[in-house]
């Protein structure tokens, strides 16, 4: 089960908290022992219809919003609406 847990959070980490797809992962290792990690992953990221490069652009997105508050000052060439145009 720890296996697949490990494996949920790598793809996705709101996976883990569905249990159902953890026990099916879980029971499919357990009879295929020897199947590689990234092929499982491969499978169940086709499955769900999760690709990689999704992911990554959606942590790179994440990461940008967050070092973006409210609290950082805007710098005078950064456009917040149209009207902005008129000012540069």
């Amino acid at each position: 089960m720890i296996r697949a847990e490990t494996l949920m959070k790598k793809i996705d980490s709101d996976l883990v908290e569905d249990d159902e797809l953890i026990l099916q992962l879980s029971g499919y290792l357990k009879d295929n022992p020897n199947v590689a990690d990234n092929e499982i992953m491969e499978m169940i990221e086709n499955e769900l219809g999760i690709k990689r490069e999704i992911k990554k652009l959606n942590k790179k997105v994440d990461y940008q919003s967050r070092g973006n508050s409210a609290d950082t000052p805007r710098q005078s060439n950064e456009l917040e609406s149209f009207d902005d145009f008129n000012s540069i």
